[in-house]
């Protein structure tokens, strides 16, 4: 089938639109210098995959603001960030703000006018596999 053939296109938003790699390593990053833990790249998102997964598969009706805050928790853990247990004030302002930095997320550069181009051409249709309040 063409592209031009095409009716209609449904494609996911987080990695194709969303630079969600970016988006997790840059806020990880921001939560974790102030620490003096300063992880890689490839640290940031083999964690955040191992931890994500479990929360996820272990609690499936989870809104995905609830299973980033555990995850940010079990990764900050991993970390040797402050112990939910001796610091749990800190341990949760990080939380809240890892689970509230989705909107903060960049969209790639060549999306909005991907978008546009492909908009004249046809019905987009945006799917996410993340809960309607988020």
């Amino acid at each position: 089938m063409k592209l031009s053939d095409a009716r209609l296109l449904s494609f996911d938003c987080y990695g194709t639109l969303i630079d969600w790699e970016f988006g997790i390593t840059e806020t990880v990053s921001r939560l974790a210098a102030p620490h003096g833990v300063h992880p890689t790249e490839a640290d940031i998102l083999a964690l955040f995959a191992s931890h994500e997964t479990h929360v996820q598969d272990a609690n499936p009706t989870w809104t995905y603001p609830v299973i980033l805050a555990e995850t940010w928790r079990r990764m900050a853990t991993s970390m040797g960030l402050p112990d939910p247990l001796s610091d749990t004030d800190q341990c949760e302002l990080d939380a809240r703000a890892f689970a509230s930095s989705v909107p903060d997320w960049p969209a790639f550069a060549d999306s909005h006018e991907a978008l546009l181009d492909l908009q004249r051409r046809c019905k987009l249709v945006i799917l996410s596999n993340v809960d309607n309040q988020s």
